[in-house]
């Protein structure tokens, strides 16, 4: 059962009592059995801290208070990219092909100077390069599946030498790239 309170309320305290009675809540200057402060609104009650010395806990009971009064959060959405459409998945291929165009053209806007037939050219040499660079891709992969099947303590010179060819397909990789 509320009793009346035999002490006065802190300033963050009080401030928040008069923010929730612009919105509709009572409050009688009641506490409860543990000296907490409650705030009513029809049914419901909240239980405020009797002091503001842990910062959470009024900003715990400002939430409560707004969700069951249903009123709008005033800091804004959390996160907007919560909300946004999953971003697709990283793709080399893509990343390489943009890297590729950016050497062949530069950053200073080089299609303006350059005849269409230079362009096609410049296109299907960028092509040709990014196809060799997939299969090389393709073939490291390969190589990579293959030596994850290998025991090697039952078979260390077939690991051996799938794992060289791992190394050497790795190399032409990092080549390719720069």
């Amino acid at each position: 059962m509320p009793k009346p309170a035999k002490r006065k309320m802190k300033r963050e305290v009080r401030e928040v009592v008069e923010w929730a009675q612009r919105y509709g809540w009572t409050f009688d200057g009641e506490c409860d059995g543990s000296e907490h402060w409650i705030l009513r609104y029809g049914d419901e009650n909240v239980r405020l801290p009797a002091t503001p010395s842990d910062y959470r806990s009024l900003a715990n009971c400002k939430a409560k208070i707004r969700r069951i009064a249903g009123i709008p959060n005033d800091s804004g959405p959390a996160g907007k990219y919560r909300h946004e459409p999953h971003r697709d998945q990283f793709s080399l291929t893509k990343a390489r092909y943009e890297q590729l165009k950016a050497e062949e053209h530069g950053t200073g806007g080089g299609w303006t100077t350059k005849t269409a037939d230079e362009a096609e050219e410049r296109r299907e040499a960028i092509l040709t390069r990014l196809a060799a660079f997939a299969e090389l891709r393709a073939e490291h992969e390969a190589a990579l599946a293959q030596l994850r099947e290998v025991n090697p303590r039952r078979n260390p010179a077939l690991a051996r030498q799938i794992a060289r060819k791992v190394t050497e397909l790795e190399l032409k990789l990092k080549e390719t790239r720069e």
